[in-house]
């Protein structure tokens, strides 16, 4: 099945109309370093959590912090750096850069409702669903 909608895209990529690129837009690496190693710790605590344990670290664990599990440690500071990815975000618009995450595409509450039913859709059905945000 993969195969076929493989072959689907690649087919459908091909009618895609050509985009003229705008001239001073950039991906915003810092924002994507942040917004990645965000995500990265998020994932990597979650998915450690029962190994590691959700607060006292276990024998499997890697390490221990004061005898605390590196997954909560690593979903807080991803969280951490999530929130700063926003700030940052708000930074680069202010200083009429382009940031990473328009902001503004979570202000409208249908809009945000788009955002998180794509995001549970994804975590629901797997990665190989579109992305379907704003």
């Amino acid at each position: 099945m993969i195969i076929v909608k493989s072959i689907i895209v690649l087919v459908l990529i091909f009618r895609l109309k050509p985009v003229r690129r705008q001239s001073g837009v950039s991906i915003e690496l810092f924002g994507f370093v942040l917004s990645a190693a965000a995500v990265s710790l998020i994932l990597i605590g979650f998915n450690n959590l029962n190994r590691w344990g959700p607060l006292v670290a276990k024998d499997a664990a890697t390490v221990d912090v004061l005898g605390i599990s590196p997954a909560p440690i690593l979903f807080l500071l991803g969280i951490v750096l999530g929130q700063a990815c926003s700030v940052w975000s708000e930074r680069q618009v202010k200083r009429d850069k382009t940031p990473l995450l328009a902001l503004e595409v979570l202000d409208r509450s249908e809009e945000k409702n788009v955002v998180f039913a794509s995001d549970r859709r994804r975590s629901r059905y797997g990665s190989q669903l579109p992305d379907l945000s704003l």
